[in-house]
């Protein structure tokens, strides 16, 4: 890790009332590291629709599995990092698949919000686990006097 890095991580489990765990982990790094609401905004959704699609397809089975999100801030960029131990699925490619075969109840829509939210995404598949990074640049807002 860099030196003008600061990485935070947090582990709940791949159930939609995490959801709240995770709003709230990523309300205190904004605050910690002054993001303006707009970025706020768009990665409290992204990160949403990125959790909510492993709580959703991630596994076979409704046991608890642990979904580990990392958020790393550096000079305007923040990356998050979702990273879980679920069925192989790269989202950049396989939702292309799904759409362009006009296969929409497995997925698809999702991945264009992503997209359109952030500024990289990445997939890898790594010791059999998923791991699916988003990237954001932005501006520091600025204090109020």
């Amino acid at each position: 890790m860099r030196r003008d890095e600061t990485r935070q991580q947090l582990i709940v489990s791949n159930s939609r009332q995490a959801s709240e765990t995770l709003a709230g982990f990523l309300q205190q790094f904004a605050h910690a590291h002054g993001l303006d609401e707009e970025t706020h905004h768009d990665l409290r959704l992204a990160m949403e629709e990125a959790f909510t699609n492993i709580v959703s397809y991630a596994y076979d089975t409704q046991d608890e599995h642990p979904v580990t999100i990392e958020l790393t801030h550096s000079e305007q960029r923040l990356t998050v990092r979702f990273i879980d131990e679920g069925i192989a699925f790269n989202p950049l490619q396989d939702c292309i698949n799904c759409m362009e075969n006009n296969r929409h109840e497995h997925g698809g829509m999702g991945i264009h919000l992503i997209k359109s939210l952030t500024d990289e995404q990445e997939y890898k598949r790594i010791d059999d686990r998923n791991i699916f990074t988003l990237i954001k640049y932005y501006t520091q807002a600025k204090q109020r006097t």
